[in-house]
């Protein structure tokens, strides 16, 4: 099957396209809003600055005041060509991170995701029921079936989940660069662009570790498997499969946690993993007596 046909691809292909139209058409909405926000924003920090200079108590302030117009000619910009291209850009505001990561993905990716779903079919391909009586064969045979559907599906969720969060971060982002305005909330703005950030470069994360992995599958597809698998060496070989595949499902599905310790820093796959780590270690070192 040729694998540009696959449905672990057209599947990609469509829920690109869907979270596109929905983009499209519930942005405006939400621009509209926004930059009603955005305006009362002004209004107040104008009413709030005044106010102070009427008092006497502005004279110290100056600093203050260009700092805020200018973070607020960053937000209105960025407000203003948030769905329209940007002069001698030819991008709107919201399309320079994913085109930025989309630009990289490409760059790892180069058919890397139809390579991989070859490489399963033709792993899937490689192995044969020798006897349909021997219930250790059949078991195996069905372990990697389902072993490479799982595969194709992490493939899809990995993807979907970039494409799905990232969209998000899109459409609500204008609610979180105005609210970033409110003094004070400057953190919301920060955090928002550090999400559409680590979001949108999932995709490209993800593309750097399906070259990689689906090379790890190709090569033990190709040189690890001979052409013709005896009957008595097929339990040995399909076990050795099964393994190549955990470790390949595995990996993508800690690509979402790969690509938050990129923009957080931390290498850890979630808070609580050093110290569950810690007292599993205590509770076995005190079942068998260790420090004792």
């Amino acid at each position: 099957m040729d694998p540009n046909t696959d449905p672990t691809i057209a599947v990609l292909a469509i829920l690109q396209q869907a979270i596109g139209n929905l983009i499209t058409t519930s942005e405006p909405q939400v621009l509209r809003i926004a930059r009603s926000v955005l305006s009362s924003m002004i209004v107040v920090h104008l009413a709030r600055f005044g106010l102070d200079w009427l008092m006497g108590e502005a004279g110290n302030k100056f600093q203050q005041l260009t700092d805020l117009v200018l973070w607020l000619s960053i937000a209105v910009f960025v407000l203003t060509f948030y769905n329209v291209p940007i002069p001698g850009l030819g991008l709107s505001a919201s399309a320079v991170i994913p085109a930025s990561a989309a630009f990289i993905a490409a760059i790892f990716e180069s058919r890397a995701l139809a390579e991989s779903v070859r490489a399963f079919d033709d792993l899937y391909a490689r192995f044969s029921i020798w006897s349909i009586g021997s219930v250790t064969d059949v078991a195996l045979f069905t372990v990697l079936s389902v072993v490479i559907a799982c595969c194709k599906a992490c493939l899809v969720l990995v993807n979907a989940y970039s494409l799905i969060a990232s969209g998000i971060c899109q459409v609500l982002g204008p609610l979180f660069i105005a609210l970033g305005t409110v003094p004070t909330w400057d953190w919301l703005t920060k955090s928002w662009l550090r999400a559409y950030m680590s979001y949108s470069f999932l995709q490209a994360v993800a593309a750097a570790y399906i070259m990689i992995g689906g090379h790890m599958v190709t090569t033990f597809v190709n040189q690890g498997l001979p052409a013709t698998i005896s009957q008595d060496l097929w339990a040995g070989y399909l076990i050795q499969a099964l393994v190549v595949l955990f470790i390949f499902c595995a990996g993508t599905i800690s690509v979402p946690f790969l690509s938050n310790s990129l923009f957080s820093g931390f290498a850890a796959h979630g808070p609580n993993v050093g110290p569950a780590i810690s007292g599993a270690v205590s509770r076995v070192s005190s079942a068998v007596g260790i420090g004792r």
